[in-house]
């Protein structure tokens, strides 16, 4: 049957082949017997061979895989191939295991199918499923059912089935569309994918558990081959049956090549194409690859670029050397051998290329890698992607073309139709690199994927994701919106692309990036869900919790009514902290319930007279009231008189305050005095009076002065250059003391009298500043002496006495300073607000105002850059510190505002009217609380307590009420 010039006869047998080979003779195996495959030597001469036609063709695949159509051209693996076919003609079930570049997925598919094909009978026929899982096992098996190179193919209907996510799958195919006589084989190639390529962890045990079912089955018409690298055995033990399975020898390693067998794989494919080697170049070769791990992929590539050189370098009689009939050690080397070849070959490419293709080169490389982690450690291995991931522009086209054409890539299709045809910018086209041996054997390639471990992991799972969630979306909205990325890894990807990091290997696709925004968004979504969950639980909390406090309340009030209002402080508060956009009806009536009870028991008598003025004490304790009666008292938390009244004044007190310190009372009144008192009630030094306002010289040097006028009396100073003015009328004298150059010295005497509208404490350094119904402003220090730094220019510190003055027309009817002692505000009757800074010359900026409306009291917020005015029309209007009008006025009284007060923590307002009303706000303007009644006259002061969340009020009448209110924010 076998003609000694035949170059190979291999046929079926199912026993161990002896190989031997020597020299220059050829040795040539299989004839077939019934049962067994025996070897019979047979040896053909150089001289035979070379006089074979010359096929110009490489017989080498480099780095492409062996199918069932290059049986004639693989060589060098009987014994493994008769060990794998008897296997699988006696068990359902075989993983054929090896190391990378080991040749396992080609002895399968150039040695045992084909082999298995020629066992069957004539009735027989023989199915072949070759597929790799890849991200989508089921997937996969539905294109391959769809192979329009195989001779069977399914329809689309059909195969459908093969795409069910479920354990039955494998089964339900076999027994739907096999026929009774056609054998079936699956050869699930690269089992690893499954493992490394990011799918479903559930899909990932479905097919397992579909594979055991098959196999468990014993159907002597159906096998199942597995070939998978040894390096993932280690993943079948988290997979009880399929390790099972396996472990019921069932596991076929592959070896490394016998150098008999080597030289089988060497020279056998040259001589078929009528080329032998030169002496000694085969045992080289040989050489070379021993202690070389995977290196079947590279002989071959090293073999298939010697050939290629070959046939394309010209001899001297201008004919390529190949006409010689011999492969030739020089050449061998000029390609560098098995162990240099391939890195030459790629970097020779790599460095023809421009540089942004270079950089192209980088991040297609970078994609087709994933790296695969275990308990053993992180690998490399090779990763498919879809054309979509990768850019379209002319570079990332041409380097892909450049390198699939130097067979180091390979781009194949997932078919969907007959009618497609395959093409590098279809969507469903795949790249992937050639063999896996090129990430171990390139040293650029292997720095990559070092500096960029982490972000290829990163960016392979996102990837992977992306495909699974797309195609999902399709299927099933809801589903795909659980499966968005959510937690760390979410921030790790949002992370990694703000940082440009992914940029680096490639640009995302816009389905990536898509994902990645619904993934946000959806955060986002369920973020805010959850917040409005627990808020709402919150607020139902609390809502009960402060209705049931008002139940408490109404009880409390019938037996102690002081406990009772106090609770209603708390309670009010608390509904003002918590519900800030919502008064409970409960919290509200109990609250005026208690405030009705406590007001008769509240009300503190002593005063003569009306109450004028009230002030807190800076720790709380204490509380101070001042009346018409011209006297001043003071009361403790209880609502109890501490001492005796304090007496001196000579008309009615028309404000009062506290140091900052809690040391000292400074009162103003209508008798046109200021005093100052300790907390016993002893008045400090003599009243203050302002009719010498003081006296001081100007250094002429430094000022020009004009002065208009007669005798002593001057009508105006206007000093240059600076243009300030002082306009004196006949109510002003200018006395001077003498002219001394370069001083001139003089005095200020002011005949008549002035009632003080309003006083209040500086910040920290207890000066005092005060209000006068002159229109004056004065600052003051504590031994009563008037201070001036502004008026008169010059002065020097060792004259003694300073003083200021501020000049303008209409009543002042409120003075404060602001939290840090830096601004003075000033408002008066004409409805102007003045801002002065005291540390600056004469600084001061006029606030907006609205029309002629006269400005009755004047506030600054403890913390911010925000005051509240008090107006005679009803109104309240809130300023910031450049004099600007916050939001427009608001509503607040039906009567003119007497008064108006910032919480300590500057959160809320309180105002008092004429009509006998205290009514709470924000500090935006907004009613947060129903107004206190009670007062059957105007309220002229209001204050509120730092400590005990107090709001105090006076009236005009014989008494000073006092109204709890229950504000957490005011402790």
């Amino acid at each position: 049957m076998n003609q000694p010039d035949s170059p190979q006869s291999q046929e079926n047998l199912l026993q161990n082949v002896s190989i031997s080979g020597q020299g220059n003779v050829l040795t040539f195996a299989p004839v077939q017997q019934i049962t067994q495959i025996a070897t019979q030597i047979i040896q053909i001469s150089t001289e035979k061979i070379t006089q074979r036609p010359l096929k110009l063709s490489s017989p080498y695949k480099g780095l492409m895989r062996f199918n069932s159509t290059d049986r004639d051209y693989f060589f060098g693996r009987d014994k493994l191939i008769a060990r794998l076919l008897n296997a699988v003609n006696n068990s359902s079930f075989s993983v054929v295991l090896g190391a990378s570049g080991s040749g396992k997925s080609s002895v399968v598919r150039a040695g045992v199918i084909p082999e298995l094909q020629k066992t069957l009978t004539v009735e027989q026929r023989f199915c072949n499923f070759i597929f790799t899982p890849r991200h989508h096992p089921f997937e996969s098996l539905y294109q391959c059912l769809q192979n329009e190179e195989k001779d069977y193919r399914f329809t689309e209907s059909e195969a459908a089935i093969a795409r069910q996510v479920n354990s039955q799958t494998l089964w339900q195919v076999i027994h739907t569309l096999k026929k009774p006589h056609e054998r079936w084989l699956f050869f699930i190639d690269q089992f690893e994918e499954l493992f490394t390529n990011g799918s479903d962890a559930e899909m990932r045990q479905c097919f397992i558990d579909g594979i055991v079912q098959v196999a468990n089955a014993g159907d002597s018409m159906v096998r199942i081959v597995l070939a998978m690298r040894a390096d993932f055995l280690e993943e079948f033990s988290f997979y009880p049956t399929l390790g099972a399975l396996a472990n019921q020898n069932n596991i076929h390693l592959v070896t490394d090549m016998h150098p008999d067998e080597l030289r089988l794989a060497i020279e056998q494919p040259a001589a078929l194409h009528g080329v032998v080697f030169e002496t000694g170049l085969v045992e080289r070769i040989i050489q070379d690859v021993q202690g070389q791990k995977g290196y079947l992929p590279l002989l071959q590539y090293t073999l298939n670029l010697l050939w290629t050189m070959e046939c394309q370098l010209m001899g001297a009689n201008n004919y390529p050397h190949i006409q010689d009939r011999h492969l030739n050690i020089a050449s061998y080397n000029v390609i560098g051998g098995v162990r240099g070849a391939l890195q030459k070959r790629v970097n020779e490419i790599y460095n023809d290329l421009a540089a942004n293709q270079q950089k192209a080169t980088q991040q297609i490389f970078l994609t087709l890698v994933n790296i695969a982690e275990s308990e053993s450690g992180r690998r490399p291995v090779s990763r498919p992607a879809y054309r979509r991931e990768f850019a379209k522009d002319t570079e990332t086209l041409g380097t892909l073309t450049t390198f699939i054409n130097a067979n180091l890539l390979v781009s194949s299709h997932e078919a969907t139709n007959g009618d497609e045809v395959m093409t590098l910018n279809q969507k469903n086209a795949t790249i992937a690199i050639a063999h896996e041996i090129l990430l171990y054997s390139w040293d650029k390639l292997q720095q990559w994927i070092r500096d960029k471990e982490e972000a290829i992991i990163l960016r392979n799972w996102l990837a992977d994701e992306t495909n699974r969630w797309q195609k999902l979306r399709q299927i099933d909205e809801e589903k795909a919106r659980e499966e968005l990325l959510r937690g760390t890894r979410l921030e790790q990807i949002f992370s990694f692309r703000e940082k440009q990091i992914f940029a680096q290997l490639r640009d995302l696709t816009c389905e990536e990036n898509a994902y990645i925004d619904a993934s946000i968004a959806e955060r986002d979504r369920l973020a805010q869900e959850k917040e409005a969950q627990i808020l709402a639980l919150q607020k139902a909390l609390t809502k009960a919790t402060l209705q049931e406090q008002a139940a408490k309340i109404l009880n409390l009030l019938r037996v102690q009514p002081v406990e009772g209002l106090a609770l209603a402080i708390q309670t009010m508060g608390e509904n003002l902290t918590k519900l800030p956009e919502e008064i409970l009806t409960p919290v509200q009536e109990a609250g005026v319930k208690a405030i009705e009870i406590a007001r008769e028991q509240n009300l503190l008598r002593g005063h003569t007279a009306g109450v004028t003025a009230i002030a807190s004490s800076p720790d709380s304790e204490l509380i101070a009231s001042a009346s018409e009666d011209g006297t001043i008292r003071l009361w403790n938390q209880q609502g109890q008189s501490i001492g005796l009244p304090f007496t001196g004044h000579e008309g009615a007190i028309t404000s009062i305050a506290f140091s900052t310190d809690g040391e000292y009372i400074i009162s103003g009144s209508q008798d046109t005095t200021l005093r100052l008192w300790d907390m016993q009630g002893n008045l400090i030094g003599a009243p203050w009076r302002g009719e010498k306002l003081g006296r001081g010289y100007w250094r002429l040097l430094r000022r020009n002065l004009w002065f208009l006028g007669f005798g002593l009396f001057v009508f105006w100073l206007i000093v240059f250059p600076l243009g300030d003015v002082i306009k004196t009328t006949y109510k002003y004298l200018f006395g001077f003391f003498g002219l001394c150059f370069p001083f001139l010295w003089f005095s200020v005497v002011r005949p008549g009298n002035s009632a003080v509208t309003s006083v209040a404490f500086k910040p920290n350094d207890g000066y005092i500043v005060s209000g006068h119904e002159d229109g004056t402003v004065r600052l003051w220090n504590r031994q009563g002496e008037l201070i001036d730094i502004r008026a008169c220019w010059g002065y020097k510190e060792e004259l003694g006495r300073k003083f200021r003055l501020w000049l303008y027309g209409g009543t002042v009817t409120s003075v404060a300073f602001s939290s840090d002692g830096k601004l003075l505000a000033s408002a008066k009757h004409n409805g102007t607000v003045r801002l002065w800074n005291i540390h600056k010359k004469l600084s001061r900026r006029q606030l907006g105002r609205a029309g002629k409306i006269a400005v009755t009291s004047i506030a600054f917020c403890p913390y911010g850059q925000k005051m509240v005015s008090g107006n005679h029309d009803g109104t309240v209007q809130l300023w910031n510190h450049q004099g600007q009008p916050i939001g427009q006025p608001f509503s607040a009284h039906e009567g003119a505002v007497t008064s108006v007060a910032f919480s300590p923590d500057g959160d809320k307002i309180v105002s008092g009217g004429d009509d006998g009303t205290v009514k709470l706000w924000s500090s935006y303007g907004m009613a947060i609380a129903a107004p206190f009644y009670g007062h059957e006259a105007a309220v002229t002061s209001v204050a509120i307590s730092a400590k005990v969340g107090v709001l105090r009020f006076p009236t005009s009448r014989i008494m000073m009420g006092l109204a709890k209110l229950g504000i957490a924010a005011l402790p």
